[in-house]
């Protein structure tokens, strides 16, 4: 009987020292630094108006993310811009905090570039779990000085590494 009693206490002693163990893993993993990425991919615009040009816009599209930027080719006369193979991979310092601006830009020759329009796009509200991918239809806003009014951009997204409750 007593070898009972110490052969259980031995088998609780190690259920204790193993559900330590793992507590401290769990503790050690969610403190190293995540390496989270956004792949953003600019498919097309809609709607887009110059300053008042009577051609159509040379349209660019410049994503920023913290300090990381990315910007695509312009295309040159058009209200309705398409980019092929305008993609980019972000680094995301915290999935539930940044931010992804994107601003349409009209590329001029002799002055400086005129801002068409901006979407600000907070990783949060979009609700990215890791490894998924979402097509978008985001509602840009135009910038003083051009036409007033709306224009669309159309996105897709994909997270890496992002954490299951990053909504």
């Amino acid at each position: 009987e007593e070898e009972e009693a110490e052969a259980e206490r031995k088998r609780k002693e190690e259920e204790e020292a193993a559900a330590e163990a793992e507590r401290k893993r769990q503790e050690e993993e969610a403190a190293k630094p995540k390496d989270f990425s956004l792949t953003v991919r600019i498919l097309r615009a809609t709607g887009v108006t110059t300053t008042g040009e009577a051609s159509g816009a040379d349209t660019y599209c410049v994503a920023r993310l913290g300090d990381q930027k990315y910007t695509t080719p312009a295309i040159e006369d058009s209200s309705e811009p398409s980019w092929t193979g305008a993609e980019h991979t972000f680094k995301v310092t915290d999935p539930k905090a940044d931010e992804l601006i994107l601003r349409l830009w009209d590329q001029d020759d002799w002055t400086d570039d005129d801002k068409l329009a901006s979407v600000t796009v907070k990783l949060r509200a979009i609700g990215l779990k890791d490894g998924e991918f979402i097509s978008r239809r985001l509602r840009m806003y135009k910038h003083e000085g051009a036409n007033q009014g709306r224009c669309d951009l159309y996105v897709e997204l994909q997270s890496h590494g992002f954490p299951a409750g990053a909504d």
